[in-house]
This record gives C-alpha cells, structure tokens and sequence, in this order.
C-alpha cells in the first residue's frame, strides 16, 4: 500500500481519536456538505476536508468511474464542524453568542448516533455526500 493511500487514512484515525478525547461526539450527518463532483474534484482535493467533521463514520473515498479526478481518500483536515465545536468548548472568547449564533450555517449541521435509525436520510454511517 502507498503511503499516499494510508497516511490519509491514519491521521484521520487519529484525529478520530483525539476528537473522542477532546468530547467530541460522532457527528453522521457531517458526510452530506458537498456532493461527489465537489468531493472528487480539483477544488477540495488536498485543500479542504471533504466532510463537515473527523468524527463522521466515512468510508473510504474510492472513485473509479463517476469522477475525472480521485479526491483525497480520507480526511485530510479536520472539518468546519470540529474546529466550531472546539471553539465552542475550548476558545477563551467570554461572550460565546457570536459562536452559537453559527449553528445555522450549513457545514455545521449535526447528527449523533441517537439519530441514524430516525427520518433523516443523511444521518448515516458510512455514507458520502449530499446524494449517499
């Protein structure tokens, strides 16, 4: 196996990990931000995290036919949701509205574990975009 392959996948293991430390909850919803065009594309690929947070449950990213470009296989950063969390948890700001007040915005949407038997097609484990 290349290290390209698995270097990825590592380091999103332990981000996982270290999410688990820092109280971070499984987030299964944060897989649906892009589609797989945007996943698999030039824009995202070694720039930007291609799922909201490390604490998803994300399969690896394989793309064999539907894409001109192979995305990054694993998380390479951590998502929006994880550094709005920590933020959250962990910033030294006293008035902690102007964060709070984010909770609307797209990227950071959340699901947990208790949600992936209810209603919500994207509260999922091992899905991938917009479109699973």
């Amino acid at each position: 196996m290349p290290v390209s392959f698995i270097g990825p996948l590592s380091a999103h293991l332990v981000a996982h990990g270290v999410g688990y430390t820092l109280g971070l909850r499984h987030d299964v919803k944060a897989s649906s931000i892009y589609t797989l065009a945007e996943i698999s594309s030039g824009e995202l690929k070694g720039k930007k995290a291609f799922a909201g947070s490390v604490m998803d449950y994300l399969p690896i990213n394989l793309r064999l036919k539907e894409a001109t470009v192979q995305g990054d296989y694993a998380m390479i950063k951590l998502g929006p949701h994880d550094r709005w969390t920590i933020q959250y948890g962990y910033g030294f700001e006293k008035d902690q509205s102007k964060i709070l007040n984010r909770v609307s915005v797209a990227q950071l949407q959340f699901t947990t574990d208790e949600d992936i038997l209810g209603p919500d097609p994207l509260a999922r484990r091992y899905d991938v975009s917009k479109n699973p």
